[in-house]
C-alpha cells in the first residue's frame, strides 16, 4: 500500500514539476487499482496473514460510507454554486477537498482499527477444531489407555494451513455419509477461506499455493459436477487432505 502510494505521490510531484497532464493523469489513474486492492487485503486479510481481519463486507460498507459522504457534499456545493464555480463558495476549494478527504481517510483508519481490536485471527470453535484436527493419539507406557497429544508441526513457507484442514474434514465427513448436498454446502466455505486468504499465502509459495489451489478446484468441480459421484468426491478431498497435511506447518 505504501509503495503504490507513494508512486501516485512521485506522479504529483512530477505534474507539479510540469510533466505533462495527460501522462501523469492516467498514471496516477492506472494506480489505484493496485493501491486500493493493496488497502483491501490489509483491511480483509485475517490477522495471521497481515491483516485487520474485518471481512469484505464491514470493509465495504466503511467505503460506501465514506465515499457516500464525499459524494454528497460535492452534489451540494455543485448545488449551491455550480459546477464551474463550485471551488468558489465559502465551503469550497482544493484545501477544503483535501481536508474532507482527508478526514474521510482517518475516519476508515480509526474505525477499522477499532474494529479489528475486537476481531480474532479465527474463531473460538475453529480453533478447538484445528487443535482436534492436527492431535494424534498416542498410548501411555504402561497403561491401557490413550493421551491425545499435540502433533508437532514443521516449520513450512505456507505456515498454518489446520483452518482448510477443519472444512475439508467436515466435508469429507458428509461425503462418507453420502450427504453430498450438505458436502455441496459446506464446500463453499471453503471456497471462501481460501479466496480471503489468497493474498497472504500466494505470494509465501506460489508453486504449493498452485498446487492446492488445482486441488480444491477439483474437489469443488467434483461436488458441483450435475450428477457428482461419492467416489470421485472422497477421492479428490482425500487427496488435497493429504497435501493440506503435508504443506501444514507453523
Amino acid at each position: 500500500m505504501l509503495i503504490f502510494g507513494g508512486l501516485i505521490l512521485a506522479t504529483w510531484i512530477a505534474n507539479r514539476a510540469g510533466a505533462g497532464q495527460v501522462l501523469t493523469f492516467w498514471i496516477a489513474y492506472v494506480l489505484t487499482r493496485p493501491l486500493g486492492a493493496s488497502l483491501g487485503d490489509l483491511l480483509t486479510q485475517d490477522k495471521d496473514l497481515g491483516g485487520l481481519a474485518l471481512g469484505a463486507s464491514v470493509t465495504s460498507i466503511l467505503f460506501f460510507a465514506a465515499i457516500l459522504v464525499l459524494v454528497a457534499r460535492e452534489q451540494v456545493l455543485a448545488n449551491r454554486y455550480g459546477v464551474v464555480a463550485k471551488g468558489a463558495g465559502p465551503l469550497g476549494g482544493h484545501r477544503q477537498d483535501y481536508a474532507w478527504a482527508g478526514a474521510a481517510a482517518l475516519a476508515v483508519a480509526v474505525i477499522g482499527f477499532g474494529l479489528s481490536m475486537t476481531h480474532t485471527s479465527q474463531p473460538a470453535t475453529d480453533l478447538q477444531a484445528a487443535a482436534d484436527q492436527s492431535s494424534v493419539t498416542v498410548g501411555q507406557q504402561g497403561s491401557g489407555t490413550a493421551t491425545p497429544v499435540r502433533q508437532a508441526h514443521p516449520t513450512t513457507k505456507l505456515g498454518d494451513l489446520s483452518k482448510f484442514a477443519v472444512i475439508v474434514g467436515d466435508v469429507q465427513t458428509k461425503v462418507t455419509k453420502n450427504d453430498l448436498a450438505g458436502a455441496k454446502t459446506r464446500v463453499k466455505d471453503l471456497e471462501v477461506a481460501w479466496d480471503d486468504a489468497e493474498a497472504g499465502l500466494k505470494p509465501r509459495d506460489a508453486t504449493k499455493w498452485h498446487q492446492l489451489d488445482s486441488q480444491i478446484d477439483d474437489a469443488l468441480t467434483a461436488l458441483r459436477t450435475s450428477t457428482p459421484k461419492q467416489t470421485d468426491c472422497a477421492s479428490t478431498l482425500a487427496t488435497l487432505m493429504h497435501t493440506l497435511n503435508k504443506f501444514d506447518g507453523i
